[in-house]
């Protein structure tokens, strides 16, 4: 006779056994007993299915075998967003830094890391399963390449950094406060110089009244014809 139990935490129960093929209820679709060998299939896994089971064997000489089923979720693809909340001038002419931040859903195992080339710059990991998993970065622009990794010990997901798409609504308010600074200072210096050219044009007409100076236009004198009479 052949016994499969399964341990979850601790609670040993029967799922399967060779003489009479009987397994639970809730594994019945799920387990199929090979009547030759005696392993256990267990079809359609999922997370909650992992810890020890035990294939027991009951004969002369007992036999007892013990596996501890790991079972891993692809994980995801991480996500990156940038924070930079500055809109300075002076940063955006000095070619500004961005602060970046790198989320991934947690599950077993799940590392997440940031590399700059082939190097791992940085990296962060839980064993709380069902927490995000969040990594800050600062970066400048260049030609340096940057890319967020998740992995596992089954799968791996990367995603690249690009500045000018996972910063564009930033760097877009950045350029229009600067366009808009620019054009508040050109209609600002403009007012200036027009309320200048008035004043100087009243400064001139009250100067000219207080010197009794009146300026006209000169035009072109007219020739005078004159005639002569004779005789008286």
């Amino acid at each position: 006779m052949i016994y499969w139990t399964y341990d979850p935490a601790g609670s040993e129960t029967i799922i399967a056994t060779l003489n009479v093929r009987r397994n639970r209820p809730e594994y019945n679709e799920r387990l199929h007993l090979d009547a030759q060998s005696g392993s256990l299939t267990i079809k359609s896994l999922t997370t909650n299915d992992h810890g020890l089971y035990e294939m027991e064997v009951i004969r002369l000489q007992p036999l007892t075998q013990t596996f501890h089923l790991i079972i891993y979720a692809p994980v995801s693809v991480p996500n990156i967003r940038c924070i930079t909340q500055s809109r300075s001038v002076d940063r955006l002419l000095t070619k500004e830094s961005f602060s970046l931040v790198c989320s991934v859903k947690n599950g077993r195992d799940v590392i997440l890391s940031w590399y700059r080339g082939e190097d791992i710059i940085n990296q962060t990991s839980s064993r709380d399963p069902n927490i995000t998993l969040y990594l800050p970065l600062e970066v400048k622009e260049g030609n340096e390449t940057y890319r967020c990794v998740a992995n596992n010990p089954v799968s791996k997901q990367t995603t690249k950094l690009r500045i000018e798409d996972h910063c564009q609504q930033h760097t877009g308010y950045i350029h229009s406060y600067f366009l808009s600074g620019v054009l508040i200072v050109v209609a600002f210096m403009t007012v200036i110089g027009l309320l200048v050219w008035i004043y100087w044009k009243e400064s001139t007409l009250k100067h000219q009244e207080s010197t009794g100076v009146i300026y006209a236009d000169v035009l072109p004198a007219q020739k005078m014809s004159t005639s002569r009479s004779g005789g008286n």
